[in-house]
């Protein structure tokens, strides 16, 4: 994970909430303020982990983590095939 993009990111999500709070704390939406801090803090972290992943991940994983247990439970299924 670049530093860079952790900070745009930061940076952004900063942009945001300057642009979007003074508006809901001017018409005191106090509740809808906090639902639109906590759900812009989610999807950042969201995305920081998804830079951190992105390194490391690659779509083999995620078709043999999905498709491994369904293997196995055919294979118990059915007979050992040969002698």
């Amino acid at each position: 994970m670049n530093t860079m993009q952790v900070l745009s990111s930061l940076l952004t999500s900063v942009v945001i909430a300057m642009i979007h709070l003074p508006s809901l704390v001017r018409k005191k939406l106090r509740k809808e303020a906090a639902v639109f801090v906590l759900l812009l803090a989610v999807g950042t972290w969201l995305f920081l982990e998804g830079l951190a992943l992105a390194d490391n991940l690659s779509p083999l994983y995620l078709i043999k983590w999905l498709y491994e247990p369904i293997s196995q439970w055919v294979g118990r299924l059915l007979p050992t095939w040969g002698g």
